[in-house]
């Protein structure tokens, strides 16, 4: 009979097979969450300098910004004040920060 001996992989081969597995690991996982985060409708009105954005996303929005000004969440909608603006209707982009994902959309907002 032969007998033939074992090699244990050392704790340095474990480790770094280890390592090249982890990214691979954490970026399979995140994705979903990337493809999941999207915003169904974003529509807006307008009260002279006063904007307003109605957000219907699939993910959780951590911050909205109206044209230049960052917005407030206030009773459902995010309202944003901005300066140097007509008495008619106005396109501004809306930019929608999200846990996986930032959106932006240009967005008519009609006078109230």
């Amino acid at each position: 009979m032969s007998s033939q001996s074992r090699v244990a992989p050392t704790r340095r081969t474990v480790l770094r097979a280890a390592a090249w597995t982890a990214p691979a690991v954490s970026i399979a996982v995140a994705a979903p969450a990337y493809a999941a985060s999207t915003c169904d409708t974003i529509t807006g009105t307008r009260n002279g300098s006063n904007y307003y954005a109605k957000i219907t996303c699939s993910g959780t929005i951590r911050s909205v910004q109206i044209g230049s000004a960052v917005a407030v969440l206030t009773g459902g909608q995010w309202h944003a004040q901005l300066s140097g603006v007509g008495n008619t209707d106005a396109s501004q982009v809306v930019t929608v920060k999200m846990t996986a994902a930032t959106i932006q959309q240009a967005v008519v907002f009609t006078k109230a």
